[in-house]
């Protein structure tokens, strides 16, 4: 889900069927290019001011913070702010939530000079019970976006937000989770951002020599979707939460992944199977990576690549191949992964399977080797 790898392989052996292959001799300009012309290829979207600011400037980063060395976690929570809305799964998200054409509704809805729907990350916590669906069974789903300032304007950026709505909604439904409009999804969004962005890192300096900017820090978003109700039956939650929520965060490997990753292959632990959620963004698929993931560090690797165990544990007798080259993979605990080969094909896998994350930056790659 957050970031996708890229692999160079010093063999060209074959390709299962299972893999979308791309052939390009121009694979690292393509990835350059992507990064360079962000501003020029994503649909990211004009904020309104916050309540009682400039609508000429974005608020500037909070002092004394040292925003390129925070690590990937929730960092400063007592100077964040999030949004919270309530339904039920009879009514849905309706336009009393959010209003496009009027930009009214509970979401934007104001009192004594704030927002209702903007709580303070630290002095009011989301109110949650021991019989919580989604604490019981597992029914939440969630987005991760980067908010970064743009180093040529100083505007607030996001990268494809309509890719995210897209797997959102699709997580919605596999979760029976009342979907938000695209509308109330994007405003939430912006709602989020712009009175967070004290907490976004100053815009990043562009290498002299290529462009691309430096520096992993970004105001990291996170929309979620969860059966907030309480119940002890297995059904559909009798109410349902939609939150953003952000935190300034560092890189996520924090300089491994120019170094190198070192990947475990797991041949024993399944992370997703067909007919499974492994292409939903939702919980569970997360909590089942992680105790791999740490025996896997206890052993000095930095994550594991996983296999549809499946293919691998019951190989084709017929296949002249082992059942490690007949298995088929999928990817690691949070990261889709391409695969360069001597030939100068991409391989990626295929989202045909349903067992991986349709991942943003996994779309973008290929929409560069194809263009390229």
């Amino acid at each position: 889900m957050i970031v996708t790898l890229i692999i160079l392989l010093l063999t060209s052996s074959t390709v299962s069927s299972s893999f979308v292959q791309y052939k390009s001799s121009h694979l690292y300009n393509s990835i350059r290019t992507m990064v360079v012309s962000t501003e020029k290829i994503n649909n990211s979207m004009k904020f309104k001011a916050a309540i009682k600011s400039d609508e000429s400037e974005l608020a500037a980063p909070q002092d004394g913070v040292e925003f390129a060395k925070l690590p990937w976690n929730l960092n400063l929570p007592d100077h964040h702010y999030y949004v919270h809305l309530t339904t039920d799964p009879e009514s849905g998200w309706t336009l009393e939530h959010y209003d496009p054409k009027t930009d009214g509704g509970i979401l934007t809805d104001v009192t004594d000079g704030e927002y209702k729907s903007l709580k303070h990350y630290g002095q009011s916590p989301l109110p949650l019970f021991p019989s919580t669906t989604s604490l019981n069974y597992g029914t939440t789903i969630w987005e991760g976006l980067a908010c970064r300032r743009s180093p040529t304007t100083g505007k607030a950026l996001i990268f494809r937000p309509q890719m995210n709505y897209a797997r959102f909604a699709r997580g919605a439904h596999a979760m029976c989770l009342p979907p938000p409009s695209y509308e109330l999804f994007m405003r939430g969004l912006q709602m989020v951002i712009q009175n967070n962005m004290h907490m976004c890192p100053p815009a990043p300096e562009l290498d002299p020599d290529t462009g691309v900017p430096l520096g992993g820090a970004k105001l990291y978003v996170r929309p979620m979707l969860l059966g907030s109700g309480q119940q002890l039956g297995l059904h559909a939650s009798p109410q349902i939460s939609l939150v953003f929520f952000v935190s300034p965060t560092g890189s996520y490997f924090q300089g491994k992944a120019m170094g190198g990753l070192k990947l475990h292959l797991e041949t024993r632990k399944s992370r997703a199977a067909r007919g499974g959620t492994g292409n939903i963004k939702c919980s569970g698929n997360y909590a089942v990576t992680m105790r791999p993931l740490m025996d896997a560090k206890e052993h000095g690797f930095h994550d594991n690549l996983y296999l549809e165990l499946d293919t691998y544990h019951n190989p084709k007798p017929s296949s002249p191949l082992s059942p490690l080259r007949q298995a088929i993979l999928q990817e690691l605990s949070a990261a889709n992964i391409f695969l360069v080969l001597e030939s100068g094909e991409i391989v990626t896998p295929c989202l045909s399977r349903g067992t991986i994350l349709p991942g943003v930056t996994r779309d973008s790659v290929l929409e560069m080797a194809r263009i390229f």
